[in-house]
């Protein structure tokens, strides 16, 4: 029976070490390990089964039309996937529009890459050129907006289908399905990194072959263990009930609370609800930046007009244990 395109790309992806792998060899923020990495390229069992969240599924709905709006904001033509040989550039002529159904190798047998899309433009010179594609969270979008940066993971997935592919532009596209555009970063190979990235790469791959994992835990506590699927066989995380101290069994039943730990979905929902505390997080930042902006703005008048709306600044004094301190409060009415 013939493979489908995933299944494809999952069968090549454990083959060699590709663009995806490159936060786990470089242990980058925030899911980054190379522990991890090892278990999954050994081909050691999971403890727990890869679960396609809302956050998964939004993202391969939506990544279609993300490709769609690059190409249409930053006038960008698609190419289909190539391969490159010494006298230069060859395209499959037998092969569909995606680029994710194509490996693309290196001599060193062990470093290739499933580029998201190839594309040209005015910019890139009319030269074929790499494309990665992310839709995030509002919120986060938000963030890497504000920070005119984003993540270090991202760009070394882009730097890694340069070393792999040799094209001489690349391009991160961050895309916000809500108001329908994205932020473009342009990456340029960095030959120094890709040094690098073949260093790390021949080293990790060289300890596939020893039968126990040489890299290094990581600390105590760190967030990364509790969504890692090899939690258990690294670190004993989920490996038996909870069994409390009397102390803390007592400090429970203090609390008039209960204990259940015999459920995996209870497990889920605590992993979404930091995911969703995170984003929280970013929206309170975000919001209070902008809270700090018109502050700015309104040093000196106590109300401006903003499109109708008359937006009011409001001193109180309050008191505050043994002293007073002023409050400031902004008010939009419409």
């Amino acid at each position: 029976m013939k493979m489908t395109d995933h299944e494809q790309f999952l069968a090549e992806r454990s083959k060699c070490l590709g663009g995806s792998d490159a936060g786990d060899l470089l242990g980058l923020p925030p899911y980054g390990c190379e522990r991890k990495l090892w278990f999954e390229k050994k081909g050691v069992p999971a403890d727990f089964e890869f679960e396609v969240t809302n956050h998964v599924r939004r993202g391969q709905a939506l990544e279609e039309i993300a490709f769609q709006e690059f190409y249409r904001e930053f006038k960008a033509a698609h190419l289909r996937p190539y391969k490159q040989d010494s006298d230069g550039l060859h395209f499959y002529p037998d092969r569909g529009p995606a680029g994710d159904v194509v490996l693309h190798m290196t001599q060193d047998g062990h470093v290739g890459v499933h580029v998201d899309r190839f594309f040209k433009a005015e910019w890139t010179l009319g030269r074929p050129s790499v494309l990665e594609i992310k839709v995030p969270t509002v919120f986060a979008w938000r963030n890497y907006k504000r920070l005119d940066a984003p993540p270090q993971t991202w760009t070394a997935q882009v730097q890694w289908g340069l070393m792999v592919s040799g094209c001489e532009f690349g391009a991160l596209y961050i895309f916000n399905p809500d108001a329908f555009t994205g932020l473009k970063f342009d990456v340029k190979p960095d030959p120094e990194m890709h040094k690098a990235f073949r260093d790390i790469a021949e080293v990790f791959w060289t300890s596939l072959s020893l039968d126990e994992n040489p890299c290094d835990k990581l600390p105590d506590g760190d967030a990364r263990c509790y969504s890692c699927r090899w939690r258990t066989k690294c670190k004993g995380i989920g490996e038996r009930a909870f069994d409390p101290s009397p102390q803390e069994l007592q400090e429970i039943v203090d609390l008039g609370g209960f204990l259940r730990d015999d459920s995996s979905r209870l497990v889920t929902i605590v992993d979404l609800w930091e995911e969703a505390k995170r984003d929280a997080g970013e929206a309170t930042k975000y919001k209070d930046e902008l809270k700090d902006e018109l502050m700015g703005l309104l040093k000196g008048p106590k109300v401006l007009m903003a499109d109708g709306r008359k937006l009011v600044r409001k001193e109180t004094v309050v008191p505050v244990k043994a002293h007073t301190q002023n409050r400031v409060t902004l008010t939009v009415i419409k």
